[in-house]
Parts: C-alpha cells; sequence; structure tokens
C-alpha cells in the first residue's frame, strides 16, 4: 500500500469531509512505536531505543500519526526506531504542508514534541499551537496559581489563562487528577510499608548480619539493593505528594 499513501491520504481526507463534515485546521499529533522480536535485519528502520511497550530487547519503528480533532486519522509517517519525537515535528508539519498545502493549522502536540526550536518553526509558517507545558514552568505561574479567579469549564474541571510575552498560557486544574494523584501517593504507602516489613522480618531472623550481603538459605540478597530500592520509594513519593498539591 506504500505507493498508494498519499492517495489513500487524499480520499481519506475527502471522504471525511462528506461524511462527518470533519475539518482540517486543527491536527492532533502523536508518536508510537512498535517491535519486532525477530532481529529485522531486512528492516533498515529497525533500532533500538527506549520502549514504549517495555521491550528494548527489541528492535522497533517509530511511527507518527496526524488525526483531526475527531480522532480520524490523516496521515503517518513511519520513522527510525532510535528516532526521538521531537526531532520529527518538521519534517511532520512539511509533509503534511506538502500534501495538502499551507494553512494557519493549529497543532496539537503532548511536552514529548516541545522545543523552543519547533515552536519557533511553527510561529515562522504562521502556525498555531497548542502544547504541553513542561512542568518546571508552574513556578513561572505561582501568583496565578495562589489566586482564586479560577473558571470552572466542566464539572469538576477549572482553568485560567495567562498571558505572557504573546503567548497564552492555559493552568489547569481538576478533582480527577487530585483524585488520581492521591491514589498513587497510597500505592507507594502500601509498597512502601511492605518493603520495611520485608527487612524487619529479614532483621529479625537474622539474614542481614553486616551492611551488603545478607545469609539467607539458597538466597543471597543485596542488602544495599534493598536499601536503594527503599530509598527510591521515598523519593519517588516525596515527588507525587509534590505534584499532588499542584494543579
Amino acid at each position: 500500500m506504500l505507493p498508494c499513501k498519499k492517495a489513500l491520504g487524499e480520499h481519506l481526507k475527502q471522504k471525511y469531509g462528506e461524511l462527518f463534515g470533519s475539518r482540517f485546521d486543527l491536527l492532533l499529533y502523536d508518536m508510537t512505536s512498535t517491535y519486532f522480536e525477530g532481529k529485522a535485519r531486512a528492516n533498515a528502520q529497525a533500532r533500538r531505543r527506549y520502549s514504549r511497550d517495555s521491550r528494548p530487547d527489541c528492535s522497533q519503528v517509530t511511527i507518527a500519526l496526524v488525526a483531526t480533532e475527531d480522532g480520524l486519522p490523516l496521515f503517518y509517517e513511519v520513522f527510525d526506531g532510535n528516532r526521538t519525537d521531537v526531532t520529527t515535528v518538521e519534517d511532520i508539519v512539511e509533509a503534511m504542508e506538502e500534501q495538502y498545502g499551507k494553512a494557519n493549522r493549529i497543532w496539537v502536540m503532548d511536552r514529548g514534541m516541545v522545543s523552543e526550536e519547533n515552536l519557533e518553526f511553527l510561529r515562522e509558517r504562521g502556525g498555531f499551537y497548542l502544547v504541553g507545558t513542561p512542568k518546571s514552568q508552574l513556578q513561572r505561574f505561582e501568583q496565578e496559581l495562589l489566586e482564586k479567579d479560577w473558571k470552572e469549564v466542566q464539572p469538576g474541571v477549572e482553568v485560567k489563562l495567562c498571558d505572557e510575552e504573546g503567548e497564552l498560557f492555559i493552568l489547569c486544574r481538576s478533582e480527577g487528577r487530585k483524585e488520581n494523584n492521591r491514589a498513587i501517593v497510597k500505592r507507594f504507602e502500601k509498597r512502601i510499608q511492605a518493603r520495611l516489613e520485608k527487612l524487619k522480618q529479614q532483621v529479625e531472623r537474622g539474614w542481614l548480619k553486616n551492611a551488603f550481603i545478607s545469609n539467607k538459605p539458597n538466597n543471597i540478597t543485596p542488602t544495599l539493593f534493598d536499601i536503594i530500592s527503599l530509598t527510591a520509594f521515598i523519593l519517588a513519593l516525596t515527588s507525587t505528594l509534590e505534584s499532588a498539591s499542584c494543579p
């Protein structure tokens, strides 16, 4: 079907308009990947990198998908498996313009696509964007976060608009997100409690006799690893608690 890729995209665009009245001025762009069980030697694009499927042992390809605001697929591209999301934006925008012409489109992307270079690239082309902003930037809006003039846009979801240096930021907080964060914290609490209880039992049974190695029969357990794991749990819990307090 590869030779028909362009014709297929144009056919879908036409049918979406005829059947569903779809508009194409707002586009959703995201990346995914698929992996191969074998060595994939015949596939020049198969590479190893971060695996969304938790299979770092397998080669993969990454797939870019552009969809309408209703989620209808409009365009796709296959990239090398070690291609990072942020490096694909210019290629996809240019490919869309080549196939469907230039327009003042609104691109919706997650924070994995965001870089100042990509945003400047879209501005220069007269494009608009709605993108996820790194949490580190919340510090810029500390005062706005503390103020109470939030607007409820739907039950449990509040937003606030902040115009800064010619860009419009949308701050959002939701009860659902807060509940999700609380649930994450509780899961960490249970895992930490279980780990502490396990360490307590090992100490009581005499399996932890020095600082680094337990002499549990037939199962040499590095105590240092247990301590590091426990520390990681505590750090993760602290980070989650801090996130839970933010919108």
